[in-house]
């Protein structure tokens, strides 16, 4: 190898590693900000239910909060919010609830949370396997802090590439720093038989989650 293909080599290494390093350093500042979520919203009342250590494991082991919300009547919501980057923290909930046997993804529907023009959300509905009648309803929607949403699935198969491509782009480019929100309840159809009340309290939840922390990253 003579010195001068040996030094344009060297060169080309040298800025990959150069970019690889960058890359990284931008995906863990994409996880770098941690907003603090509702202790009460309107008639619920929030208390801390960590997210479980299988859970983080999965999703990279990205810092996380969790809350369980109550209303007094028996109504019991459910909300996580981790920190985004790797892309493992990006397991979208119709696999990691709907592939663990007991779960079937049975609908989704994406609309705006707050009104025309607001955040993007998905809403889907599981199905268990044992018993059809009990459902559950999830909001599910990436925030970032500069007030950016989206609720495009990212699991990595090729239908999903542009989706990861741009949030790929927003974290190390735009040095983008975002969070992952899960939103749910359990129902039964006997008692709520095509969910109205629990997606009410579901989407109460939600927009307080998302108002919050648009507030908390424009201020930031």
């Amino acid at each position: 190898m003579t010195p001068k293909v040996f030094k344009q080599l060297s060169t080309i290494i040298g800025i990959t590693a150069a970019l690889s390093i960058f890359s990284q350093k931008r995906l863990e500042s994409a996880g770098g900000w941690f907003p603090s979520v509702p202790d009460a919203i309107a008639d619920w009342e929030g208390m801390n239910q960590p997210v479980s250590q299988s859970t983080l494991t999965i999703l990279g082991n990205p810092r996380a909060a969790g809350r369980e919300y109550t209303n007094g009547t028996g109504e019991t919501i459910l909300a996580t919010l981790v920190t985004a980057g790797p892309f493992e923290n990006f397991h979208d909930p119709t696999v990691c609830v709907g592939g663990n046997g007991a779960w079937e993804f049975t609908s989704r529907k994406e609309f705006t949370l707050d009104g025309p023009g607001s955040a993007p959300v998905r809403a889907m509905i599981f199905r268990q396997r044992t018993n059809p009648k009990m459902r559950i309803i999830m909001y599910y929607w990436q925030q970032s802090r500069d007030g950016a949403t989206t609720c495009e699935p990212m699991m990595g198969n090729f239908r999903d590439l542009p989706a990861r491509l741009r949030t790929g782009y927003g974290a190390v480019i735009l040095g983008r720093q975002s969070v992952l929100l899960r939103i749910y309840t359990a129902y039964s159809e006997t008692d709520d038989a095509v969910g109205l009340s629990a997606q009410r309290g579901v989407h109460e939840i939600s927009r307080a989650y998302y108002r919050a922390l648009l507030k908390e990253g424009k201020d930031g």
